[in-house]
């Protein structure tokens, strides 16, 4: 991903799924939003230079969701310094520009 003032951003999901995804405002999602789209509580971490962010369901480790080895990857990726559990990304993973969160 290259940093863009577009706000498409990427959800994958356990299976390997990817699709685009955009806020319904077209410019920023809600809490709401974003809390639907991952299916709980949410976890947000911002890559090193701060241009993308991940959205992550807050208690994936202990929700029983299905690992996820392509956002997991692409997880390590954005944010190489945050130390995942062996498990690494368990839910579905919302990857986008920083400016669809305010």
């Amino acid at each position: 991903m290259s940093a863009t003032t577009d706000t498409l951003c990427k959800l994958i999901l356990p299976s390997g799924e990817v699709r685009d995804v955009r806020p319904e405002n077209g410019r920023t999602f809600s809490m709401i939003e974003l809390q639907k789209i991952i299916g709980g509580d949410i976890d947000i971490q911002w890559s090193e230079d701060d241009l993308y962010v991940a959205v992550l369901n807050e208690h994936m480790y202990g929700l029983d969701l299905d690992p996820n080895p392509a956002g997991t990857e692409q997880f390590k990726k954005l944010c190489p310094n945050v130390v995942l559990l062996k498990e690494g990304i368990c839910g579905p993973i919302l990857i986008g520009p920083a400016e669809v969160i305010v």
